[in-house]
């Protein structure tokens, strides 16, 4: 699928392929040295379980913008996928138009991408995350972030605490914003 998407990918104006892993480990060390925009990442892995990747590359690169692979589209799944800290789902049959849109909406916009083809009510899946409110997932990152916050710290204070710069405190301001409905 990793070829297929390749093609496809440079096929759309504006994107280009700078790399691919076949493992959560690999990818993460990937991602580090070359700082995509967007990363896609199938949720069926050898190594690891998918959603734990989106997991991890967020907490390490919440500027990061992902996308969730699948063969199936159903309410859980999409769930864990934004829970977990996706930009937008995709279903394998990777058509052009979907990508197309994928890629600019979630660009363009915090709006969680979905396409036509999955039949899903996204109302329904973001009701059924607020009734269970505990499932939300912060990453340890931000729950650090989130203790300097209550301690009053400043954005600066907490980048010079953590040894990371203004601009990732902010970006995980953001996505725990998005993620679990608060301002901060």
């Amino acid at each position: 699928i990793c070829n297929v998407l390749c093609e496809v990918l440079n096929e759309i104006q504006g994107c280009s392929v700078t790399g691919g892993a076949t493992n959560g480990k690999n990818a993460l060390k990937e991602i580090s040295d070359k700082k995509p925009d967007i990363v896609f990442v199938d949720i069926k892995l050898m190594d690891e379980n998918g959603f734990d990747l989106i997991a991890a590359i967020k907490e390490k690169h919440p500027e990061i913008k992902i996308l969730v692979l699948s063969g199936y589209c159903n309410n859980t799944l999409i769930g864990q996928a934004i829970k977990s800290g996706a930009s937008g789902y995709l279903t394998k049959n990777l058509k052009i138009e979907y990508i197309s849109d994928a890629v600019k909406t979630i660009t363009n916009s915090p709006e969680f991408y979905i396409p036509d083809d999955c039949e899903v009510n996204i109302d329904e899946i973001m009701k059924e995350i607020s009734f269970y409110p505990n499932q939300y997932s912060v990453t340890k990152r931000e729950k650090e972030i989130l203790m300097l916050i209550a301690n009053e710290y400043s954005t600066k204070e907490i980048s010079e605490k953590l040894g990371i710069s203004e601009k990732t405190v902010r970006n995980h301001k953001s996505n725990m914003m998005q993620r679990i409905a608060i301002k901060i």
